[in-house]
């Protein structure tokens, strides 16, 4: 499997555009690589997602929980993970950032990226 993804780095040394950036990125690569590597989402993803399903009135997180039959399944099952990488951002705490997705929208990521 390969996957695309823009690299974030932190917009300075402040621990929380270090997190920022840290974000940007289980948001973005995580979201896909994470599953395949350790059974279920990046934490962060889990997090965020449901905190913002919960402020909407939702009675569950928009991203779909993984079934423990299923995060055994994904866990490992991976046997080459490639990664183009043709961009690099810098990424600052702060300012919301949009995701738009089939089945999730977070605009509480709290974070923007420069490019």
């Amino acid at each position: 499997m390969t996957m695309f993804t823009t690299w974030y780095e932190p917009g300075s040394d402040l621990s929380e555009d270090i997190a920022a950036a840290e974000r940007a990125m289980n948001f973005e690569l995580g979201w896909f690589t994470n599953p395949i590597i350790s059974g279920n989402y990046p934490d962060v993803m889990l997090e965020y997602v449901g905190r913002k399903s919960n402020q909407e009135g939702l009675t569950k997180s928009r991203l779909p929980i993984f079934e423990v039959k299923w995060q055994i399944a994904l866990k490992g099952s991976w046997d080459f993970l490639g990664i183009n990488h043709y961009t690099t951002s810098k990424s600052l705490n702060g300012i919301k950032f949009h995701i738009i997705v089939s089945f999730f929208y977070c605009n509480t990521c709290n974070l923007v990226t420069i490019c």
